[in-house]
């Protein structure tokens, strides 16, 4: 059965037993801790997890699927996203030391991916859908920003910060294709054209050249 796993020089450290299904989906090094975000399934549902230096700590009750997607260390709180389920789909979260804060309206099916930090702003990437299509979107400190319009299947999948510019990457659906994208301060570049195969990107980063 599938484990929750991440390698180390080359050099594989499992998180959990085998016993059930499980999986790690980030991680991100703190000084000289490492955790992981990902999920743990018990009695059949999917209990969104983090683990700190192979420890687990469970963020959610095991009532409904959940899922812990990104990671982040803040000033020493742990900082993960993911999302839940709810009656008509999921919802995006946003735990803070296991403490849970919802970041997508009632009224809305949203999912939270990938978390980026810069002074003391905290910056989310995901998608959030109601009537319209679902868009790619980002919360900065719980306010929501949409990066597209709704008129399209979007997501945001990835995020960094750097020097005081956003950027985020995902995907916008064009003739019934993903079309590869990123965002700098909400201003959209194509990365694929619309001829092209079905194409998602799923990270980011900023090279600095002198």
């Amino acid at each position: 059965m599938p484990m929750a796993k991440y390698w180390k020089n080359g050099e594989g450290q499992a998180l959990t037993d085998g016993t059930k299904n499980a999986e790690a989906l980030a991680i991100v090094v703190h000084n000289t801790d490492i955790y992981v975000a990902g999920f743990e399934t018990v009695n059949g549902w999917k209990v969104a997890e983090y683990w700190k230096n192979g420890e687990g700590v469970s963020l959610s009750d095991g009532t409904q699927n959940a899922e812990a997607v990104g990671i982040a260390v803040v000033g020493g709180k742990v900082h993960v996203t993911g999302w839940k389920n709810k009656s008509a789909g999921s919802m995006a979260m946003h735990w803070v030391d296991g403490i849970a804060t919802t970041l997508g309206a009632d009224n809305k099916l949203s999912m939270a991916r990938a978390i980026a930090t810069q002074n003391s702003d905290i910056f989310i990437v995901g998608g959030e859908a109601d009537v319209d299509l679902p868009k790619a979107i980002y919360w900065k400190n719980g306010n929501a920003v949409a990066l597209t319009d709704g008129n399209q299947t979007a997501e945001a999948t990835a995020i960094t910060v750097s020097n005081g510019n956003f950027y985020a990457a995902g995907y916008e659906t064009i003739e019934s294709k993903n079309t590869a994208k990123y965002w700098k301060n909400g201003t959209a570049v194509t990365l694929t054209d619309e001829d092209g195969n079905g194409v998602t990107a799923t990270g980011i980063a900023v090279s600095r050249t002198k």
